[in-house]
């Protein structure tokens, strides 16, 4: 075996990810074990398991110096834990030997043979074997003494393991304490509450019925009753059930934000079948998708909606409500017999998948319910006023619509698509709104822009996205009256699955936001590849679990087998978990932090990068709103990285000190190629900050650039067969090739 090719995919040194939440400590630590029963080689074992589970990395590196060697040697070896612990440790050793055989090549030498940067981190840790029979683990990233403590027993957990189980299978292997393992997989997750065993609309018919005479609806000044809400919702389903419509029955919604939409949204329900919104302003060409996906029985809509030839496939039927008025004023206004339960569907709801492909979610009366009925995030009740400003397609408008209507609070409905900061701040004025959800484009936008229209809110929600800790600290600080309180969760756990309040005497701009805690009737498993419980700071996958999980994706068996799963740490066998994609850590308090979505990660010059993590360094600077990095491929198969950030004067802005800046802070394959000021983002129908419409990086640099001059004919020559190459418009004469995205190990045609 060539001892070489244990390195023939090796990128960068797997770090180690132990101590997340130790967030300000200085870097450097060290534990010291003994292993004069065990052997130094069964200690290089446990602890590459461990490096491997922390990092959900198969191949890992460490640095070894023995008894007699002064400097450390780079291994790396391959973790398999597929096989049993003897068979594990015979592996380990192998190629351990192997390596050690060519250790007086030395490091710099090992890189020009791996044809690796010069000075590229081999290693993040180091197992030193002392003559004394100890064994001394050091390592460069920060780590609290309580942290350190507990890998020294995971480690020693580990080499218990490996002595009384030789047998076992590695996988199999579990070293954290069992006080661990019941904290972060039961204690932190909190215990049942009660809720109406009924479903959205029995609820919402009890709250009309004992509060008929209130505001349920505003919209453009004008108020709608709950008793005459619930009257004309009763019309339109009683004329739905004669059409056909009955359980497990779906009608699309294809109306703006009005009270036709929230009748139509009650009616759908009371006759036991499931709506499906749509956005009217969709592309046609994704309306039929979506339609042709689940198939419903009918398509409701207004007049003065353009339903393009084409569009809704055959066998649909449309009904244009705004003209069925006075049919419906034949139908009876009492209630429809009860014809579902609790479990049965609601609602289906689009998302888009990385493939971009759409999905829909399809969520339970439950799970609606569980979100908005005896909350513990936010107090939901006769005095609250909800602000209804999300498209209907976003889930969003679950919490918008429901957390008003079936706890007896007002729905003000925002009349414009996408409003403006006056639209905002005057229905916030107007009709009191107290409680109101805000995507965190959106706050970024009014906290910089106007916060003052905020003041009258008693419990903002903001969310979407990943919070800026800049804009957070100015809300806090201009809405001294107002709870701020981040949201988080997907579509197919029903909106929220973790809260976090803000603390204002405890804020720190510097430290990462939490997305907080389980919500009420929700449970959060962080688990690892195998999908194990991972310890206190160390990063996984979420998975989230509880009442709110949808029942799956509509006509995507394939898939949904994939994403839901049963949930293993559950004494009931019918709970499920959905597995996020995000990545996220236990802090010691409880709370969840996030790190970024695990498909966010990408592979750039060989390394890997969390994009989030190049925003978030970029966003300190000052003057920098906000910072989102995206990798442009160039022409060549080459890829580079470009950021783009909001400032107030694009066109004046001197991007040279932010370069430097990234330079700083930044490893120089994160530090981004091109840096793009812009003034306003473009936002996704659902108030995301949309990606796809942000300019290509050299588009606006004429605006901040001064024109390129080259020393002479050779020095321009070469300038413009770096631009051929790598897909730029203009390369500077002072531009370096590979922070350009140039890849060394090709061979460009220069001819």
């Amino acid at each position: 075996m060539d001892w070489l090719k244990l390195y023939s995919e090796f990128d960068n040194a797997v770090p180690v990810l132990f101590g997340m939440d130790d967030a300000g400590f200085e870097p450097g630590w060290t534990l010291s074990l003994n292993v004069a029963e065990t052997g130094v080689e069964v200690c290089i074992g446990a602890w590459a398991l461990l490096l491997s589970r922390c990092s959900g990395e198969r191949w890992v590196t460490l640095g070894y110096m023995d008894k007699e060697t002064a400097e450390p040697f780079p291994v790396r070896l391959e973790i398999d834990e597929s096989l049993v612990v003897r068979d594990f440790l015979n592996s380990v050793r192998d190629q351990l030997r192997l390596q050690l055989e060519h250790a007086d090549i030395g490091e710099e030498q090992l890189r020009r043979l791996l044809e690796l940067e010069s000075g590229l981190q081999l290693y993040s840790s180091t197992v030193q074997e002392e003559k004394n029979g100890t064994v001394i683990i050091s390592g460069d990233n920060g780590m609290s003494e309580e942290t350190v403590g507990r890998v020294a027993s995971y480690v020693d957990t580990v080499l218990d393991l490996f002595r009384s189980v030789p047998e076992a299978k590695v996988k199999d292997l579990v070293y954290l304490p069992d006080e661990e393992l019941q904290l972060v997989t039961e204690k932190w997750n909190p215990a049942a509450s009660a809720y109406p065993e009924q479903p959205a609309h029995r609820i919402f018919e009890e709250t009309a019925a004992a509060y008929a005479d209130r505001t349920a609806l505003v919209l453009k000044g004008k108020s709608v009753s709950y008793g005459v809400l619930n009257e004309r919702a009763n019309q339109l389903a009683h004329y739905l059930k004669e059409q056909g419509v009955g359980p497990g029955g779906q009608v699309a919604l294809m109306l703006e934000r009005s009270e036709g939409l929230i009748q139509a949204v009650l009616a759908v329900l009371k006759c036991g079948a499931s709506y499906i919104p749509f956005d009217p302003d969709y592309p046609r060409v994704r309306i039929k998708q979506m339609l042709d996906d689940v198939s419903p029985q009918y398509v409701l809509v207004n007049s003065n909606v353009e339903v393009c030839a084409g569009t809704i496939p055959d066998g649909i039927e449309c009904i244009q409500i705004d003209r069925i008025g006075e049919q419906l004023q034949s139908f009876s206004r009492e209630n429809p017999e009860a014809v579902c339960t609790i479990d049965s569907p609601a609602y289906i709801m689009f998302t888009s998948g990385s493939t971009g492909q759409p999905k829909g979610v399809e969520v339970v009366h439950r799970g609606i319910v569980r979100l908005v009925c005896n909350s513990n995030f936010v107090p939901l009740n006769q005095d609250t006023v909800l602000l209804h400003m999300a498209a209907a397609s976003f889930d969003a408008s679950t919490f918008e619509i429901w957390g008003a209507l079936l706890n007896g609070g007002c729905c003000v409905l925002c009349e414009t698509g996408i409003p403006t900061i006056d639209d905002i701040g005057r229905l916030i004025a107007d009709f009191g709104v107290n409680t109101l959800w805000m995507t965190a484009a959106l706050f970024n936008l009014v906290i910089m822009e106007a916060p003052e229209v905020l003041k009258p809110v008693r419990y903002l929600l903001i969310g979407g996205e990943a919070l800026s800790p800049k804009h957070v600290e100015k809300a806090l600080n201009e809405l001294p009256d107002t709870q701020l309180i981040n949201g988080y969760g997907p579509t197919e756990n029903t909106t929220f699955s973790t809260t976090y309040a803000f603390d204002r005497t405890a804020f720190d701009v510097q430290a990462p936001i939490p997305i907080g805690y389980p919500i009420a009737n929700s449970t959060c498993y962080i688990l690892d590849v195998y999908q194990r419980p991972v310890p206190v700071g160390v990063r996984g996958e979420l998975y989230v679990g509880g009442d709110g999980v949808a029942r799956g994706y509509v006509n995507r068996p394939e898939l949904t087998a994939e994403r839901f799963l049963p949930d293993p740490f559950s004494k009931k066998t019918s709970r499920r978990i959905y597995r996020t994609g995000d990545l996220a850590y236990w802090n010691r308090d409880g709370s969840i932090g996030f790190v970024g979505r695990v498909d966010n990660q990408v592979k750039l010059r060989g390394f890997r990068i969390e994009l989030s993590e190049i925003d978030a360094t970029l966003s300190q600077y000052p003057d920098v709103e906000q910072a989102v990095t995206v990798v442009v491929d160039g022409d060549g198969g080459s890829k580079w990285l470009a950021a783009y950030v909001k400032v107030e004067r694009p066109e004046e802005y001197d991007v040279s000190g932010l370069l430097s800046f990234a330079r700083e802070n930044l490893p120089d394959y994160m530090v981004p190629s091109r840096i793009v000021p812009i003034k306003e983002w473009n936002y996704t129908p659902a108030g995301k900050l949309s990606r796809t419409k942000l300019p290509r990086p050299w588009e606006n640099e004429a605006s901040y650039a001064d024109p390129v001059q080259y020393a002479g004919k050779t020095e321009e020559t070469v300038a413009t067969i770096y631009g051929e190459v790598l897909g730029l418009k203009s390369v500077g004469p002072n531009a370096d090739f590979f922070e350009l995205g140039g890849i060394h190990l090709r061979r460009y045609p220069c001819s």
